[in-house]
């Protein structure tokens, strides 16, 4: 099996990318990868600290070599978590077909690459399914050992392929007024149980500048799936108010304290989970503590969007 190159996005967190890049090493699939690190650069106004964190973070990155091949790409200027995920995502899967992805404050368990490589080679040629996670909620339910979900795609290290990643809609706005015209607005935030939506609106009006949203409403749109491990193989450490959309107070929403490490790929039907959908319903709503009129409300406007296509 050809293994796919693996891309890993660092800034000033020195600290979370070792750790990132010593989980890394301990899978024996980085042996044989080529790893490509995008190193984003300085802001116009970097203080003296911002910068002595950029350049301790480009030393770590060279303090071993983490897999066969590594090729890194520093940035002179800052371009943003965002342009710099979509850039970069971009230029390696154009080169090679395929890519898996990782962020500074992802800790893998040494089954990770293995179960990320071998989902690609299963699904290669099936075009509905464009995403595949490795991580997953500390959701309450038993879930199947891997299934099928959508909208959320789960970004705590991920894989896809060319074909799918080049139907990405940067442009915010037409994602919004795209679903919001002809799709489910509702299902699309999971029948109101999470404003993915508004999600959309901040970055149409400039609240935050996120790639993860485009590409699920991009693969949302496609009538894509997202295939996920039924227990995480993923952990996100970045949860100490360093990191661009993370900070402590989410921590029990994301967080495990346990990691599976091994999880095999077998074929599944390609449709979505409705126990998985159910979990993550319930997932949010402990979390988030629903008041019954926001539950009275969703059920409304979930009624009112599939009559709307329904007589459409």
């Amino acid at each position: 099996m050809s293994l796919a190159p693996i891309a890993l996005f660092v800034y000033n967190r020195p600290t979370h990318t070792l750790k990132c890049l010593e989980s890394l090493k301990r899978n024996p699939e980085a042996r044989v990868s080529c790893l490509y690190i995008f190193a984003d650069g300085p802001k116009a106004d970097a203080s003296p600290k911002d910068i002595k964190a950029i350049e301790a973070t480009r030393a770590a990155i060279r303090m071993e070599k983490w897999c066969q091949e590594v090729v890194i790409h520093e940035a002179e200027k800052n371009k943003g978590l965002a342009h710099s995920i979509m850039d970069g995502v971009t230029k390696v899967v154009e080169q090679h077909g395929s890519i898996i992805v990782f962020e500074d404050d992802n800790e893998l368990s040494s089954g990770t690459l293995s179960f990320l490589n071998n989902a690609l080679a299963t699904y290669e040629g099936e075009p509905k399914v464009m995403h595949i996670s490795s991580y997953m909620f500390p959701v309450k339910d038993i879930l199947p050992d891997t299934f099928f979900y959508s909208p959320t795609t789960c970004m705590g290290g991920w894989a896809t392929w060319q074909r799918a990643w080049k139907l990405l809609e940067r442009d915010p706005k037409k994602l919004l007024t795209t679903i919001e015209a002809k799709y489910d607005p509702s299902y699309f935030s999971l029948d109101g149980h999470y404003d993915f939506l508004d999600h959309l609106r901040a970055n149409v009006d400039g609240r935050i500048n996120s790639w993860a949203i485009r590409w699920q409403a991009s693969v949302y749109i496609k009538g894509g799936l997202s295939l996920h491990p039924g227990h995480s193989l993923v952990r996100n450490v970045g949860f100490d108010e360093t990191g661009v959309h993370s900070n402590w107070h989410q921590k029990p929403l994301f967080h495990h304290e346990t990691l599976a490490e091994k999880i095999e790929i077998k074929p599944i039907p390609i449709e979505e989970s409705k126990i998985a959908r159910n979990a993550m319903k319930a997932h949010y709503d402990n979390h988030y503590n629903q008041s019954f009129i926001k539950k009275i409300r969703r059920k409304l406007l979930s009624g009112y969007y599939r009559m709307k296509n329904l007589l459409s």
